[in-house]
């Protein structure tokens, strides 16, 4: 069995990664070479860096127009809800306070 291929990333010259054979498609494959070609433009994402090294995947990325299919996070609304209260713009609520009091100190 193969185990994939590599990819330079364009973005970062000098740079590559390697599409392990399960990341190339979302359909079970024998070789890489029955999938992409030597050359061949293709789009990959990220998944893991090691090291030095980098595991990218080609079966996360919609290959017509690179979108990402498995985002991490869909936008600010999910930084927000992991925002610790004091991090936010007016501070800790009243019940954030309320409890910090009664639990750690002042109360």
């Amino acid at each position: 069995m193969d185990s994939g291929c590599f990819a330079q990333l364009s973005d970062y010259r000098g740079k590559e990664g390697l599409v392990h054979v399960s990341q190339i498609s979302s359909r079970k494959i024998g070789n890489a070479k029955d999938i992409v070609k030597r050359d061949q433009e293709v789009y990959v994402k990220v998944i893991s860096i090691t090291a030095h090294k980098l595991g990218v995947s080609m079966r996360d990325v919609d290959q017509h127009n690179g979108k990402d299919l498995l985002p991490l996070k869909n936008s600010l609304e999910d930084d927000a809800s992991r925002m610790n209260p004091q991090d936010s713009k007016d501070g800790p609520s009243d019940q954030d306070r309320s409890f910090w009091d009664q639990n750690c100190g002042r109360g």
